[in-house]
């Protein structure tokens, strides 16, 4: 699943805590999509939770508001 491919990627080297072209990092677009097992494997491995994207907006701001508040 997304979680064992997001381990495999930061034992890889990837960094994980890098913005995309939209502004945020891997966290907050799990958040906007509801992929808590990604969100999950994301914050075991050190993502940071309190991360801001372009607009100023944090995963949990991006999860709630995409109605993924569960």
């Amino acid at each position: 699943g997304r979680a064992a491919h997001i381990r495999d990627l930061v034992a890889a080297g990837a960094e994980m805590n890098v913005h995309n072209s939209d502004g945020g990092p891997a966290l907050h677009v799990a958040a906007i999509r509801g992929h808590v097992d990604a969100a999950s494997a994301l914050l075991s491995l050190g993502a940071e939770v309190n991360a801001q994207d372009a607009e100023g907006s944090t995963p949990l701001f991006r999860a709630c508001n995409g109605g993924h508040a569960n």
